[in-house]
């Protein structure tokens, strides 16, 4: 992390709130011409079998934080929009670009997305859902079409102390494997569309 330049690395992917092992969880880091690295992002499975996203998210955050369980899950965003993302999860996050991998085109993060899923799809092709977190800014700015995602759940997380300064609020971003297939399909026939 150091070495790329993010200040941060989310709860769901630090190695420091997980177990990591090569069957969960993977890093996608992009390096330079000189082979140094200047982005990076992560991905991780869990099987939540026929519990909803929505309740094994609840247990994983009293998990990873212990010395929180004095405060308040609000039930009226997460359970409420997730209850059908259940089974082989994928989550995707920590999206991270250095000054270097910069671009004022979107076409960059679009292509890194897509590669990204395609890594996701040939480590876990069984998986039923991938999910991501959207910041309430960058869903204005039009993240969900930028990372091809067809379904989004509105301001369905709020960090307690958000990391950056942002507002905290944050979306779901959502695919089941379906649509993850008919992606590939389409683009793969016509990649200028990306």
């Amino acid at each position: 992390i150091d070495n790329v330049g993010k200040p941060y690395l989310t709860d769901f992917m630090s190695p420091t709130k997980n177990d990591f092992f090569e069957e969960n969880c993977f890093w996608l880091v992009l390096n330079d011409a000189d082979g140094n690295p200047g982005g990076l992002t992560g991905a991780r499975s869990d099987h939540t079998g026929r519990e909803p996203l929505s309740v094994y998210s609840q247990r994983k955050l009293r998990n990873m934080f212990p010395e929180e369980k004095h405060v308040a899950i609000r039930q009226d965003r997460l359970p409420r929009v997730a209850d059908e993302i259940m089974g082989h999860v994928v989550y995707t996050g920590d999206l991270f670009l250095g000054p270097d991998f910069r671009s004022t085109s979107r076409n960059h993060l679009r292509v890194l997305a897509m590669l990204q899923y395609c890594l996701i799809y040939l480590k876990w092709s069984k998986l039923d859902w991938l999910y991501a977190f959207l910041r309430d800014r960058d869903v204005r700015r039009g993240a969900a079409w930028m990372y091809h995602f067809p379904r989004i759940y509105p301001m369905a997380h709020s960090w307690t102390s958000p990391p950056s300064d942002d507002a905290g609020n944050n979306w779901i971003a959502a695919m089941n494997r379906v649509e993850m297939v008919d992606l590939f399909s389409t683009y793969f026939g016509a990649t200028d569309r990306l």
